[in-house]
């Protein structure tokens, strides 16, 4: 009879444990806000620039480690990306690192890679925050960039009724903590050497001579730097007996060089050789007042050859055409930076209305394309030479050897009977 009697009111209690379950997580629905943590706040603004924008990227997953632990998400949690985005403004605003106003400034790009809940039976779960964080100038460097890590407990006072809830207030706390002790190396690093580049500068524009003229490439190619420096970034290189326009020279042998009229970079003059003439008004290499026609040079094709000798081929064509001195060469390189066109679109070659026209805009009255092959013992190269003014075809030679060693002599006699067959007009 007694157990009778509390059987009928077990359904009841069971309704009532879940009603009351249910209330609770209503209850701790809600994620507390990350705050800001405690912080010394420097003198002063270390480089003065401000930060104009923190953007947050959530990376999180959801995954179970075993039974160690828990990777949870923001979602998860319940803590949105503008919550934490204005909880490391705020932190870093504290931390008086950066300076006030608005304007071009820094931005701080923050990148929640995980959030893992450790010993996730325990009431005081212990939380591990990573987070990448990566601070960028207004000019595009990089002044920041490292993944971080911060832990802190969760107290019991969090949960309800000693239910833990997924809050890692504390570590990311800890993380942002870990932020602004870092910062400080790499924002006194970037003043420092925006302070030297300032100098460097100054530098440049007293000691450069300015010029005009044109150098032929005398190396197996150029290497173009940002900076006047052998160990300053690489921007482009010229190919061996490429045309480069100089604009400017330094005492220490670096020069200026430009294209279209605008500095690319800086090119020491030992890999150059001064193109003999005067410049002419048109800014073209000229010969005795009369401007020199151009001519370009495709890539030749290798036919069951390897590509390196087509590529040396190629470069050993271009060098031999300007030795000649009769003509300013392009490479195809060097069409394809002026004309704009993708390294796939030069394959197609050169026989279609538009790239004939984009050559006819620079001017370039004649165009070489060839081949180098073999078939059986016998190597061969072919050269092709296109007006493309009038869109037809000049000149076709092809030179025989037995022997890979005598390919280079082979394109000089290509050449030679190529352009001596067909003089400019």
């Amino acid at each position: 009879m007694f157990l009778y009697s509390w059987g009928r009111f077990l359904p009841t209690f069971a309704l009532a444990g879940c009603l009351l379950l249910l209330l609770g997580c209503a209850t701790t629905a809600p994620m507390v806000p990350v705050g800001v943590p405690s912080i010394p706040a420097a003198q002063a603004s270390i480089t003065g620039i401000p930060l104009e924008r923190v953007a947050v990227t959530d990376k999180t997953q959801h995954s179970t480690v075993g039974w160690s632990g828990l990777k949870v998400t923001l979602e998860g949690i319940r803590l949105s990306k503008e919550d934490l985005e204005a909880a490391i403004r705020e932190t870093l605003k504290r931390s008086n690192l950066f300076g006030q106003g608005s304007g071009p400034g820094m931005v701080l790009n923050a990148e929640v890679l995980e959030i893992f809940e450790m010993g996730k039976f325990a009431v005081n779960d212990t939380y591990q925050v990573t987070m990448r964080y990566r601070l960028t100038a207004a000019d595009g460097k990089i002044v920041f960039d490292e993944t971080l890590q911060g832990q802190g407990r969760m107290s019991s006072e969090e949960g309800v009724m000693g239910w833990g809830i997924h809050n890692p207030r504390k570590a990311i706390q800890a993380n942002l903590v870990e932020l602004v002790a870092r910062l400080p190396k790499a924002l006194n690093a970037y003043a420092q050497g925006e302070k030297e580049e300032q100098r460097f500068l100054t530098k440049i524009g007293t000691e450069l001579k300015r010029e005009d003229r044109y150098s032929r490439v005398v190396s197996s190619q150029a290497v173009v730097r940002v900076k006047p420096d052998a160990d300053s970034r690489e921007v482009l290189s010229f190919p061996q007996a490429e045309l480069v326009h100089v604009t400017g020279s330094l005492p220490s042998g670096w020069v200026q060089v430009s294209r279209e009229g605008k500095p690319v970079g800086w090119v020491h003059s030992s890999l150059l050789r001064e193109e003999k003439g005067s410049i002419s008004s048109a800014g073209s290499p000229s010969l005795g007042g009369k401007e020199l026609p151009k001519i370009a040079v495709w890539d030749l094709w290798a036919r069951e050859v390897k590509t390196t000798y087509a590529q040396e081929l190629t470069s050993i064509l271009v060098s031999e055409i300007s030795k000649l001195g009769k003509y300013e060469v392009y490479s195809q390189d060097h069409v394809r930076t002026l004309a704009g066109w993708t390294a796939e679109r030069m394959q197609l070659g050169c026989t279609d209305t538009k790239c004939l026209t984009a050559l006819g805009q620079m001017d370039v009255s004649k165009l070489i394309s060839g081949s180098v092959g073999k078939i059986g013992d016998t190597y061969s190269i072919s050269l092709n030479l296109f007006d493309t003014q009038n869109a037809k075809a000049v000149n076709a030679v092809s030179e025989f050897c037995r022997s890979e060693n005598e390919l280079i002599r082979l394109v000089q006699q290509a050449i030679s009977r190529l352009l001596v067959a067909s003089p400019e007009k």
